[in-house]
């Protein structure tokens, strides 16, 4: 989870300089870093973001042990900047 919140507080710094795109980036990566702890916990260590992302959703927002609401958001911040559309759930 370190390196979850060090790109957490770059988020919020980059946020109150007005750098919105760089805040963005950063608030992604915030996200991929605390999946990726939070599936380690569970026993399962993924690298690649689609790998990640694939796992939090059938090992976490799917049996309800969080908010279905972080693994879409985290998909959301994954997809919308490749210009690409979520697939209807």
């Amino acid at each position: 989870m370190e390196r979850s919140d060090e790109f957490l507080r770059d988020a919020r710094i980059l946020l109150d300089s007005g750098s919105y795109s760089s805040c963005i980036s950063r608030s992604y990566y915030a996200a991929f870093h605390g999946a990726k702890a939070v599936l380690f916990r569970l026993g399962h260590d993924r690298k690649s973001h689609h790998a990640v992302w694939s796992a939090f959703g059938k090992h976490v927002a799917k049996p309800g042990l969080m908010d279905k609401g972080f693994h879409s958001g985290g998909l959301d911040l994954f997809f919308e900047p490749l210009g690409k559309r979520l697939p209807a759930a």
